[in-house]
């Protein structure tokens, strides 16, 4: 486990390979700037090197650019992993995404790209016009 507290927020992680795997596609970030905190997890499609390839470029982008907005962030990200097996990211929030990313969401998924949404609320619901 990793503790930190980068001031705003204390949190902590655990990985681990699968058995056989020289290593792991799953990956975090924590990153305050200016604005907040940026915090996600990512994790690389399938297992192994590959995996964990796709989880780094997404984190390094995601280290590098943390004070953008999320479809600026997803424009990036989703640029410098083509040619890989691709990542999810997870972050959290209040279970709904602001109405003006609702058109990059569009054309993301117009473009090939996958967006999937749910709430971590408990008797939430998803709300793509909050």
């Amino acid at each position: 486990m990793e503790p930190v507290s980068p001031g705003l927020v204390e949190w902590g992680a655990a990985e681990l390979a699968l058995p056989g795997q020289a290593e792991n596609g799953d990956r975090h970030i924590v990153r305050p700037f200016a604005g907040g905190v940026l915090a996600a997890v990512v994790d690389g499609l399938g297992h192994g090197r590959e995996a964990a390839e796709a989880a780094r470029i997404a984190v390094a982008t995601l280290e590098q650019f943390p004070f953008e907005t999320l479809p600026t962030l997803f424009r990036r990200c989703h640029e410098r992993l083509r040619g890989t097996r691709g990542v999810v990211i997870e972050g959290t929030g209040l279970g709904h995404v602001n109405s003006r990313s609702i058109p990059f969401f569009r054309r993301f998924i117009e473009h090939g790209g996958l967006a999937c949404m749910t709430s971590q609320c408990i008797n939430g619901r998803v709300n793509m016009n909050v």
